[in-house]
């Protein structure tokens, strides 16, 4: 007890007093052991200046629909929204503003997240452009 103590004692979270031990017990040797499958990236879609705006609004309504689906299968973590000014105001058209999609997906790597990304209309379409990135993993403080 008092070795995994002086081990534990040393961590960040410990040392910082963000965590408490408060018990430690032997639980035995380990004898399975499994890997993360999964890591978290961000992706990010930033749209493209689209030549009808209804369509762009169609394309929308069905990915934001996508990114609940995901939401209850697991598959992303959290979603945010950013409006982003795509095109200036024409004879008989406003101003086009379309939301940037940031979303955290649960991926085996760059190229899974990818793929995920690539089911979005917006970007199966060439509508939007993709950014991925690794964003590690997420804490609860």
């Amino acid at each position: 007890e008092e070795e995994v103590r002086r081990v534990i004692g040393n961590l960040p979270f410990q040392f910082k007093e963000l965590a408490e031990i408060t018990e430690v017990r032997d639980i035995g040797s380990k004898w399975l052991d499994t890997q993360v499958a999964f890591k978290n990236y961000a992706i990010e879609l930033t749209w493209k200046e689209p030549e009808d705006q209804m369509l762009v609004d169609k394309i929308i309504s069905v990915d934001l629909q996508k990114v609940v689906d995901w939401s209850t299968q697991g598959v992303i973590t959290s979603a945010y929204i950013k409006n982003q000014s795509i095109a200036e105001p024409k004879p008989n058209q406003t101003a086009m503003i379309r939301p940037i999609y940031s979303i955290a997906v649960l991926a085996k790597d760059e190229q899974h997240a990818l793929d995920i990304a690539n089911e979005l209309n917006a970007v199966k379409l060439g509508f939007a452009s993709v950014n991925v990135s690794e964003l590690g993993f997420k804490l609860s403080l």
